[in-house]
């Protein structure tokens, strides 16, 4: 948007003395403010010659007492310890008992503890109610930093803004302007068009009304009547791009030539007004030419959102041959852009949302992944610089646990007199360290990597407390970039112990940390791609590598190792084996170059079997015997990893594996084999152990699954919960294939449940936590159960297991019938996921095949349902439209009423709370259906 150019006009206090002089009178001003707070604002204006100052002021008043602490609690914020300073407020005198809330959530913003601020507004809704218009105004600016948008609007809606004075007025436009709220935007123009007709603000706000509705011309004509000479160039620059645009012969990229040959210091402006000019015009990959043409180093965010929306809007439109209408030239450019612009901008999560949302495959298909996989390569074979090779023994020196131990011992209590904290702002007395900083630190790592166990909420709170105390003993170190080191670890132990939501949160975190250097950012982007491969969100983990590539061309080998072991793992979950394998080599050549490939190869060991093993799993003809081939490799692993004292998991894992499918094939299992895999198992953490023991099994047993679902942490986001729970869904459909589920229909119910849908949040706080984990293997069965007799209805439960076979079971009035497996020629996995390929779409568009309804779901049916029922189903078949599930020769929609819920967790909370938009949706047929018509509506 345009910026208007401010300038600085005399302010008659301080023109008043020349002009008393020069007329030889007295002038009195009014200046309708209470006397300065802080004495040195006082001495500016007790220090004009000629002006003499009468006003009211009480040195023992509330506003002269904080006025003696604000410079003093300046500087504990400066050091991050913002404990002191909340209890300074609670030990003011009473007269500032109201005020007290307000300072310390004004203490908490200022230190950064956004969470704290939004949190203390939503559990205490009297802090912001009652308060008069500028404090109101304050309270809302708070909100909004925090995230809390909702809050920061009631809040405006609320303030009287004709009683803010000028400065405010225009803050609480900008406010508004932020947060959507246009009612309190109009009233707050009409006030400063009336009051005020000069202010800044109000001609910035036209300028942004013209900029947003393409009034080129007008804006030009607002910034002609300034009297500033840069407003004037630039009104110059809007006439100009006015005069191009609404020329009959316009070609948009001959125009950004010409304007930026006129211009070229506003060669981005220029860029970005053109380009979404093009996208107005439906000219999306004209508008990516242009906008990614010789784009400059300095990504700005008006240039990324321009290139994004052009990408979005591309994707929605198809060409004659019914592909998307991305031009594959520009669009990976478009993507790289947008990629330049989170490296320098790493805490920017609107963009980094955005562009993933872009990427992902419902949005692009394949080709969002081929664009960066072609990415990750190119960035990866680039030549770097080592920024330092340290010899191995320098690598891992870490005290004694003991010592680490001994330390914390001194530095958690003084942790808690400081708290509450901003992890990365800290900074500890230096007297208070036992050891050097970087020994310290190398101890703090070690134990925050090995920390266990990690299952309640007091041991993840306990962990983030020797983070802060690490992070803070950082500062005082000589090891560049330790704190974030610290984070990483910190976070991918969170991942491994599938706390997933705090290692999210930590993996944020450190993008906040980044700053603007590059070596921090290349940091800080490698933490959050490896927390969120773990998590299983490729494309987020993609994005974060990408950038950790991008950010700077030097790197240290100790993370050239760890990008690279990353790289290889996301090629592994996107099943390009090889091009992983590439990366592994890269990761062993790193250790050699700092002295660490004996004492870790065992690490590259473990990926380089995990890599055979599912290249095994591609031949299906030769898998048994390429896994017998494969097997005393990994018992030689397992020894490597259990004798270095590493991390188990991984290795565990690939022998779970290797051992299930061998046994489920009938082969006798080495006595050496299994007495590895235990070991490895005993040494796990507790939440892995319970889901590799679980994978183990051909059928998990209801006991395992759970064990395993109850160490999951509950997601903040509803989109996240997928990727937490889809190792745990597997064992679902593996237990559901079982003889004990077949035998059970609480076993049956408890399977499909943990299969069910969890992408949709629950209903009810936006804000809770989205807890629907079972408490015991009966659970859902009794809450299926009770559902049906509330609901006056039956709840059928229905799921796919590990094999394609569909089990079902029905709770009527209280009671669950026992499962019932349908036969493959009832229901095939395959043929359903045949039909997805082109249906229910190709229903709207095909009226020549003849009696498609009938020939299109032959194999995707049950062999009954109840006339009314509510239908919970996996995941992996809630695609399936409840009406047209074949029953014989007829559709269940025909003769059933029938409705879907995303599981029970869920229709529980939509009952407890019974709000609806009040809209009643069924798909119907137009007339009477008979055999072959085809004629469906949605109404």
């Amino acid at each position: 948007m345009p910026e208007i150019a401010s300038h600085r006009i005399p302010t008659p206090i301080a023109t008043a003395p020349t002009a008393a002089k020069t007329s030889q009178s007295y002038i009195a001003l009014d200046a309708n403010e209470h006397w300065p707070i802080k004495e040195v604002n006082q001495a500016l204006l007790l220090s004009i010659d000629g002006l003499a100052i009468m006003s009211e002021h009480d040195p023992e008043g509330s506003e002269a007492i904080l006025a003696r602490h604000v410079e003093t609690w300046m500087g504990e914020i400066e050091r991050g310890t913002i404990g002191p300073i909340l209890a300074e407020i609670d030990a003011l005198p009473a007269a500032l008992d109201r005020t007290k809330p307000l300072l310390k959530l004004q203490v908490m913003h200022k230190a950064g503890l956004h969470p704290m601020v939004e949190q203390t507004l939503r559990k205490e809704p009297a802090l912001a109610e009652n308060l008069a218009p500028l404090p109101s105004l304050q309270v809302a600016e708070m909100a909004v930093d925090a995230g809390a948008a909702d809050i920061a609007r009631s809040l405006i809606q609320r303030i009287a803004v004709e009683r803010l004075p000028l400065e405010a007025l225009e803050s609480a436009m900008a406010l508004a302007k932020r947060t959507g709220e246009q009612a309190s935007i109009d009233k707050i123009e009409t006030l400063l068009s009336e009051k005020y007709p000069a202010s800044l603000a109000l001609q910035q706000h036209r300028a942004d009304k013209l900029f947003q509705a393409a009034d080129f011309r007008g804006l030009a004509k607002l910034l002609f009547a300034s009297a500033i000479e840069e407003d004037q160039r630039l009104g110059g620059f809007y006439d100009a791009l006015a005069n191009g645009l609404a020329s009959p012969s316009l070609d948009y990229q001959r125009l950004a030539q010409s304007i930026i040959a006129a211009y070229p210091t506003e060669t981005a402006r220029a860029r970005m007004i053109i380009a979404r000019e093009a996208i107005r015009a439906k000219r999306y990959n004209g508008a990516l030419s242009i906008a990614t043409d010789d784009a400059e180093d300095d990504v700005t965010y008006g240039m990324t959102a321009t290139v994004l929306s052009a990408l979005e809007a591309a994707l929605l439109t198809r060409d004659k041959n019914k592909k998307i209408g991305l031009d594959t030239q520009h669009a990976p450019a478009g993507v790289l852009l947008a990629l330049r612009y989170l490296v320098q901008h790493p805490a920017d999560a609107r963009v980094r949302v955005r562009l993933v949302d872009v990427l992902s495959a419902e949005s692009m298909g394949l080709l969002g992944i081929a664009f960066l996989v072609e990415s990750a390569v190119r960035l990866a074979s680039r030549p770097l610089s080592l920024r330092d090779v340290r010899p191995l023994e320098t690598w891992t020196t870490a005290p004694p646990p003991d010592d680490t131990l001994a330390f914390l011992r001194v530095a958690l209590p003084w942790l808690r007199s400081a708290s509450p904290v901003f992890v990365g702002r800290l900074d500890i007395p230096k007297d208070l360290l036992t050891l050097p900083a970087d020994k310290l630190v190398r101890g703090i790592g070690q134990l925050l990597e090995h920390y266990e166990p990690l299952d309640t909420a007091s041991d993840v709170a306990t962990v983030r407390n020797i983070l802060a105390v690490g992070v803070a003993v950082a500062r005082h170190g000589s090891i560049p970039d330790a704190d974030l080191t610290l984070v990483r670890i910190l976070a991918v132990r969170l991942a491994l112990a599938s706390q997933f939501q705090a290692a999210r949160d930590y993996a944020e975190h450190a993008l906040q940390l980044a700053g603007d250097s590059a070596a921090r950012a290349r940091s800080a982007w490698l933490c959050y791609g490896d927390v969120y491969q773990r998590t299983g969100n490729t494309i987020d983990g993609l994005v974060g590598a990408l950038c950790c590539l991008s950010a700077d061309d030097k790197a240290t080998p100790e993370q050239i190792f760890y990008e690279s072991v990353l790289l290889y793992r996301l090629m592994r979950d996107l099943r390009m084996i090889e091009v992983g394998l590439s990366f592994l080599e890269a990761a062993r050549k790193a250790l050699e170059q700092f002295s660490a490939l004996e004492k870790y190869i065992h690490r590259i060991q473990t990926l380089e079997l995990q890599a055979k093993f599912l290249q095994a799993r591609q031949d299906p003809g030769h898998l048994i015997g390429q896994l017998v081939s494969l097997l005393p490799d990994l018992v030689r692993n397992a020894h490597a990893v259990l004798t270095n004292h590493d991390e188990p998991a991984p290795a565990a894992a690939n022998m779970a594996e290797v051992l299930r499918l061998l046994e489920a094939a009938g082969v006798k299992l080495p006595a050496d084999a299994l007495e590895a895999f235990d070991r490895l198992l005993d040494n796990a953490h507790a939440p892995l152990r319970a889901t590799i023991a679980a994978s183990r099994l051909e059928h998990p047993t209801a006991t395992h699954v759970l064990n395993a679902l109850q160490q999951l942490e509950a997601a903040r986001d509803a989109s996240d919960i997928a990727y937490d729970v889809r190792q745990i869904s597997m064992l679902a459909e593996r237990l559901l294939g079982s003889v004990e589920a077949l035998a059970s229909p609480n076993i049956t119910a408890f399977a499909v449940e943990v299969q069910a849908d969890r992408a949709i949040p629950m209903p009810g706080d936006a804000d809770a936590r989205q807890d629907w984990t079972p408490m015991t293997v009966d659970a859902p069965g009794a809450r299926a159960a009770e559902l049906s007799v509330s609901l006056e209805m039956p709840i059928v439960l229905m799921g796919v297991d590990a094999k394609g076979m569909l089990t079902r079971c029905v709770a009527d009035k209280g009671q669950i019938t026992s499962p019932i497996r349908e036969s493959s020629d009832v229901f095939s996995e395959d043929r359903l996921r045949q039909w997805s390929q082109e249906f229910p779409f190709r229903y709207g568009v095909d009226e020549e095949t003849a009696n498609l309804f009938y020939t299109s779901t032959e194999g995707i049916g049950v062999g009954d349902l109840p006339s009314r029922a509510v239908l919970i189903t996996g995941a992996n078949i809630q695609h399936w439209p409840p009406n047209l599930i074949r029953i014989g020769e007829e559709f269940a929609g025909q003769r059933r009423r029938l409705v879907a819920a995303p599981s029970l967790a869920w229709l529980r909370a939509a009952r407890l709370r019974r709000i609806t938009d009040r809209r009643a949706l069924a798909w119907i047929p137009k007339e009477p259906l008979t055999k072959g018509d085809t004629r469906f509506s949605q109404s």
